[in-house]
């Protein structure tokens, strides 16, 4: 956010607050989700939600190191991406880090006119690991 004008500043705080509903939402589900069975009860099927047992399962998620190399797509003009998280990425990718920038914002970049970008770089980087490793690109 430094490196933001102060009205960027302003409208990357007004973009964020719409997302304040959906966070509320998706904590009161997590308390049901939690809350329920303990006290012998299933979450209701009309409850059921991919987009909340998504977002539970990304919450709950604790990283591991791989020893591998990682190919990060970093969408370029997303506000809440940084070098920090491309650090965080570098901690966890211990075989080190390939950062391949596509233009647009983390829901942007598989649409039009990023899809292609990313297309693109995605088929170079299966390309090269292809050509790299040839036994791991034939099927079994």
């Amino acid at each position: 956010l430094r490196r933001l004008s102060l009205r960027e500043k302003f409208e990357y705080v007004f973009a964020t607050t719409r997302f304040v509903p959906r966070r509320i939402k998706s904590r009161v589900w997590r308390a049901m989700y939690d809350s329920l069975p303990k006290v012998g009860q299933t979450l209701p099927r009309s409850l059921h939600s991919v987009m909340e047992f998504n977002s539970l399962a990304a919450h709950r998620y604790v990283p591991q190191t791989y020893d591998g190399k990682v190919t990060l797509f970093w969408a370029s003009s997303d506000l809440r991406a940084s070098d920090d998280s491309v650090k965080g990425w570098r901690t966890l990718a211990t075989g080190g880090i390939e950062v391949q920038e596509i233009p647009g914002n983390h829901l942007d970049i598989i649409k039009e006119p990023h899809v292609a970008v990313l297309a693109n770089k995605l088929s170079d980087c299966l390309q090269r690991a292809s050509i790299q490793n040839p036994k791991r690109s034939r099927p079994s």
